[in-house]
């Protein structure tokens, strides 16, 4: 069983259910231990350091980075901006990785990301354990065939309208832009269609928002 672990995939639903199911099976292997969720401030330096200190209190412990994609300097997924990202050193788990995971360790990382990843800590990753990319599937995807029924279609455009009001009542017009953007990004197929997008409140008139065409 490989303990060291990368699963990137484009869709986050993807990414998180594959992601579950190998921290369920790592898990297993090393006797039901419970996961170690490092959280948004970890670095590849933190969990290097953590992978080579063994726990007084248990044998065994499996290390989880839910999103690692800054760390192998991987685009944002679809609908989502570069931002003004410092490239973290990824020499310390390199380091870790080459010369082997101590034995009761397990580290495995998810990697939500616009493309494939590549480079010099997904080839030691995959070398050491296994790395998976979990592409998109190709049209329609089961999302997009999803029916909705009237009820659920105005539960839905009431949400987002009382969310696009609140974020339009908060920041500059030219932001709402792209947080409409980025919503539609993220919106079923079918419940954008079914309004040509007029559903969003992401377009400002006179700097006050309005609610969808009728």
């Amino acid at each position: 069983m490989p303990r060291i672990r990368l699963i990137a995939a484009s869709d986050d639903y993807l990414l998180e259910e594959r992601l579950d199911a190998a921290v369920a099976e790592v898990s297993a292997e090393l006797g039901g231990v419970e996961p170690e969720v490092q959280g948004s401030d970890a670095t590849p330096e933190s969990v290097a350091t953590e992978l080579v200190s063994p726990s007084l209190f248990a044998a065994e412990r499996l290390l989880v980075v839910p999103d690692a994609r800054e760390w192998l300097g991987a685009p944002p997924p679809a609908g989502f901006k570069q931002g003004d990202e410092t490239a973290l050193d990824a020499g310390p788990l390199l380091e870790v990785i080459a010369g082997g995971v101590p034995d009761g360790m397990a580290l495995v990382m998810g990697a939500w990301c616009g493309r494939k990843p590549g480079g010099t800590l997904v080839e030691a990753i995959d070398s050491a354990g296994s790395f998976l990319w979990i592409p998109l599937p190709p049209r329609p995807k089961p999302w997009e065939d999803a029916i909705l029924s009237d009820q659920q279609f105005y539960f839905f455009r009431g949400l987002i309208v009382f969310v696009m009001k609140t974020v339009c009542a908060r920041i500059k017009e030219e932001v709402i832009v792209v947080e409409c953007n980025a919503v539609a990004a993220c919106l079923p197929t079918c419940l954008i269609h079914r309004e040509s997008q007029t559903i969003l409140l992401g377009i400002v008139s006179d700097g006050k928002p309005r609610g969808p065409a009728s």
